[in-house]
């Protein structure tokens, strides 16, 4: 595929909830078991920009091993703050 043309079209759709209960069981579900740290938005806008490729040539041995992406993303806060969070 090196040196085979092509073209790549993505296509998304975003939209805004009500609250978290709107969301489907498997996205509630993975929020709270694996991606923590998305459960709530920045409270600043101080991180480096991460786009979907940087993201995956960062992580393109885990990608290699057949890891699950994202890759876990948790919060380091007590089981208390997290379950006063999702509360």
């Amino acid at each position: 595929m090196k040196k085979t043309e092509g073209h790549l079209v993505i296509s998304a759709y975003g939209a805004k909830t009500d609250n978290f209960d709107s969301f489907p069981l498997w996205m509630k579900s993975e929020l709270k078991m694996r991606l923590t740290n998305y459960l709530n938005a920045p409270l600043t806008n101080e991180s480096p920009n991460e786009t979907s490729i940087s993201y995956f040539e960062k992580h393109f041995e885990e990608y290699l091993n057949g890891d699950q992406f994202p890759l876990e993303a948790k919060l380091d806060i007590t089981e208390r703050e997290y379950l006063e969070m999702i509360d």
